[in-house]
């Protein structure tokens, strides 16, 4: 069974994580790992990944997470958007390009699955849970960022 990590960014409370669990359980057929506050050991991934960050209108969080994150340690950061009016959308060719997809929400995840099952379902898939309150280049955001992605990239 594949897995999908689910990141809360922000220490949550237990009836929230288990709210979470709830929701997201047995989604897609995938088991759901929900981590709250310290993370899990990342694997050893290497250098020179092509990271894709995924929101609804690439203009703020995927932007950012973009910026931040590409040529840390020879990885390639691309970002898009789901809405039709993204400033760069996601696409087929981008999906594919991508060795890890983070995903700002819930929502982005159930649309590209949706829309692309079977490029999608070959990616390891990673929801940050940044909900969609942050300016560009916001400094909160950039932390949250830092916090949840470097654990899979460094």
């Amino acid at each position: 069974m594949e897995e999908l990590k689910l990141i809360r960014p922000s220490m949550g409370h237990k009836r929230q994580y288990e709210e979470m669990m709830e929701e997201w359980e047995g989604f897609g057929g995938k088991k759901i790992v929900c981590l709250t506050g310290e993370m899990a050991p990342a694997e050893e991934m290497g250098d020179g990944m092509n990271l894709l960050f995924i929101c609804s209108q690439n203009k703020r969080r995927s932007l950012t997470a973009e910026k931040i994150f590409d040529g840390y340690h020879g990885h390639r950061a691309f970002s898009a958007g789901t809405e039709s009016n993204a400033r760069i959308k996601v696409t087929p060719g981008l999906l594919k390009r991508a060795d890890i997809i983070f995903y700002m929400e819930k929502k982005h995840v159930r649309r590209i699955r949706e829309k692309y099952p079977d490029i999608a379902g070959d990616k390891e898939m990673i929801c940050l849970n940044i909900s969609d309150d942050y300016g560009y280049m916001d400094r909160e955001l950039q932390e949250i960022l830092k916090d949840c992605v470097y654990e899979y990239i460094s």
